[in-house]
């Protein structure tokens, strides 16, 4: 009798750290909230589910933004072998989810002053639509 109850013992021990477990290894994603972002030039509106503006998400909006607006400006030469049309896309969706965020311009202000000369900025500048363009203007008058 005493092998049968040390051995419902474990296992109810065992079940109960399964079920704790269970609720602590969860996602630790932020509270999420629904945000619809209005219509873009061509670009329709759309509702998305945004988890939170931590900095790691938002430096990685400003990281991915900067990174492709580098591509655009190199294909944007007379010398690319291919239109830049994948990198505004990309570009255009860092920077939307940079902003359904509510990320502070500061993150992208540092991102861009770090990886571009002014020059390159205001190249930069030229090339974005009037969508794109004032709150990257405003992003870097910080």
């Amino acid at each position: 009798m005493r092998y049968g109850s040390v051995t419902a013992t474990k296992r109810l021990t065992a079940a109960a750290v399964v079920l704790v477990l269970a609720g602590c290894g969860g996602s630790r994603r932020p509270a999420a909230h629904l945000e619809t972002i209005p219509s873009d030039g061509a670009f329709p509106a759309v509702t998305v589910t945004v988890y939170g503006n931590s900095a790691a998400a938002c430096g990685g909006d400003a990281e991915s933004f900067s990174t492709n607006a580098r591509q655009l400006l190199a294909h944007e030469s007379g010398e690319a072998a291919y239109p830049a049309d994948l990198y505004y896309l990309d570009m255009h969706n860092a920077l939307r989810d940079f902003t359904v965020r509510a990320c502070a311009p500061q993150i992208l202000s540092r991102t861009l002053a770090s990886r571009f000369t002014t020059r390159q900025l205001r190249m930069l500048l030229a090339y974005l639509p009037r969508t794109m363009a004032p709150t990257i203007r405003a992003a870097l008058a910080r």
